[in-house]
């Protein structure tokens, strides 16, 4: 359950940041609302609420990757996992609607801190108290302060800085001529008043001389002094992948709202590619939990090598002397493929299926008590004995050592089964080192032979690994889908990604945030809606 009771979290000691960073580490500095800078470009990314993915795929070869990832295969890779879980879902409680524009995908995301649990989606922002009742909001991204760049709003992030009691939302702005990366953070103690939320606005093309940037997909994180943000880099306009951005900033200068500059950190180029020396793609900072005062930023990706083996590649960023080192090491998870499309609510036809994915990993938790950082994303699946092939979640537990080459991946394990689809799985461990899995489930009433035939529009489920296994023990229903999701022609948007954190106040409880389909309140399966909402729920592993 969550507890409206406050325990105060004790403020790690910050270090004062140098005023001048060293040149080769890349120094910049974001200005607060208010002043701008950038030249104008030509060109405007297509609008991205009804559009694929930008990936490092190409489009059409993307689309032909999901169809033909349905086929069948000889190859076994594990048994169906049983239909009953150890996890409980306690409070719960309708997150943000998709309200005017109506989008799509629903980009869901959120923490829970102390006092308030924040929530967002595409395009809003709202606050509740821990039983679920409003206390600031929903507020349009775009809108949220004065003086913020014209654009199109999209992709925001959430998480909740349990060393410094501080929520950090960071989000895009786009417009015909530039974007831009929106960080906004939030004191835990008064996040339900607007006046003590504190802009910053930087561009997101922060690499000179390669031509101008389109920053797509960000990606969040933080240690017990900095805080961590990742974008693909695409070329502004026209198809291509350039390479990921890497922006560090010190918490002291970041969280100082008297401040009208903040100095950062930037990596990218040729210094975020792939220890085999192709460009990674959405690498993602790891959201830090425990430990005594962690400042070592880890992150991770993954390497898609196409019939190859694949890779998990492990990222480290830490500061000597105020200049960031950087290093990666790639470790084998075998031959990977790019998910099918999903199936809901017993329908078959390639209009009606959904988007789960390209492999990028959805999220990074690392759990500083016991050196281990978890990572998952949707992957193409055969449950035994059936032929057919799903999208099922992968999650992946790395053990991180002090030589970083020599860190490995002991345990590894699918979510999912035998007639349905997976996809969009964050995860995150409990205080008792029980991995959850929060994640997207369809399914259609065409089971593969020897599978048992089921239906089931865009719900949100969830389900535990407990220490030591790689089998989950079954997924728990968190909130059930409502209808057909069906935005538009074609292969439906859903995700992009979801979330889970640890709760600040009892570290055995968690609290996720999804997407199911929503039909004001009407559960049917033969009917179909436009609209989804997001879910907020606490959980624990009984």
């Amino acid at each position: 359950m969550f507890r409206k009771t406050r325990r105060l979290i004790p403020i790690v000691t910050l270090l004062v940041f140098a005023a001048s960073l060293n040149a080769a580490a890349g120094g910049r500095e974001a200005t607060r609302p208010g002043r701008f800078t950038g030249s104008a470009h030509a060109g405007v990314p297509a609008e991205r609420r009804t559009t694929p993915l930008r990936s490092d795929i190409p489009p059409g070869r993307l689309d032909r990757l999901h169809r033909q990832a349905e086929g069948t295969s000889r190859s076994v890779a594990s048994r169906t996992s049983p239909r009953r879980s150890t996890a409980t879902v306690g409070t719960s409680f309708a997150g943000v609607a998709n309200m005017n524009p109506v989008a799509s995908p629903s980009d869901s995301t959120g923490a829970a801190g102390p006092d308030f649990v924040m929530a967002a989606v595409n395009v809003h922002v709202q606050v509740f108290d821990r039983t679920g009742a409003t206390q600031a909001g929903p507020f349009r991204l775009k809108s949220l302060f004065n003086n913020l760049p014209a654009g199109t709003d999209t992709d925001p992030k959430v998480v909740y800085d349990t060393y410094s009691d501080t929520f950090v939302l960071a989000y895009l702005l786009y417009n015909n001529h530039e974007d831009y990366i929106v960080i906004v953070t939030i004191p835990g103690a008064t996040a339900d008043k607007k006046s003590t939320w504190c802009p910053l606005v930087l561009n997101g093309d922060q690499i000179a001389g390669d031509g101008h940037q389109f920053a797509d997909y960000p990606g969040l994180g933080f240690t017990a002094d900095r805080v961590t943000i990742t974008t693909n880099n695409f070329p502004f306009s026209g198809p291509g992948f350039d390479y990921v951005q890497i922006l560090s900033f010190k918490k002291s200068k970041l969280y100082d709202c008297s401040l009208s500059t903040v100095p950062f950190t930037v990596l990218g180029g040729k210094q975020t590619r792939d220890p085999d020396g192709s460009k990674a793609f959405t690498i993602q900072p790891a959201e830090t939990i425990g430990g005594s005062s962690p400042k070592v930023q880890y992150m991770a990706s993954f390497d898609h090598s196409g019939s190859g083996p694949s890779h998990v590649v492990l990222w480290r960023l830490k500061f000597l002397n105020h200049n960031p080192r950087l290093a990666r090491t790639a470790i084998g998870v075998g031959s990977v493929s790019i998910p099918p499309y999903g199936r809901q609510c017993g329908t078959t036809s390639i209009d009606t299926r959904w988007d789960t994915g390209d492999m990028r990993l959805i999220n990074a938790y690392f759990d500083a008590d016991t050196g281990f950082l978890y990572t998952a994303h949707a992957v193409s699946h055969v449950w035994a004995p059936a032929v057919n092939r799903q999208s099922a979640a992968r999650w992946y537990e790395i053990r991180v050592v002090g030589n970083l080459y020599n860190s490995a991946i002991p345990r590894n394990g699918y979510v999912g089964g035998d007639g349905y689809d997976v996809a969009w799985p964050s995860v995150a461990t409990n205080s008792a080192g029980v991995l959850f899995v929060n994640f997207t489930e369809g399914s259609s009433t065409l089971a593969a032979p020897g599978g048992v035939a089921s239906t089931e529009c865009l719900s949100l489920l969830a389900t535990t690994v407990l220490p030591g296994q790689e089998a989950d023990t079954g997924p728990v229903l968190v909130k059930e889908g409502e209808a057909r999701y069906d935005f538009g022609t074609g292969v439906e948007r859903w995700g992009d990604y979801s979330a889970i954190n640890r709760d600040p106040l009892d570290g055995t409880q968690m609290v996720a945030f999804g997407a199911y389909a929503f039909n004001a309140g009407t559960i049917d399966a033969t009917a179909t809606t436009y609209l989804w909402n997001e879910w907020v729920a606490s959980l624990s592993d009984v």
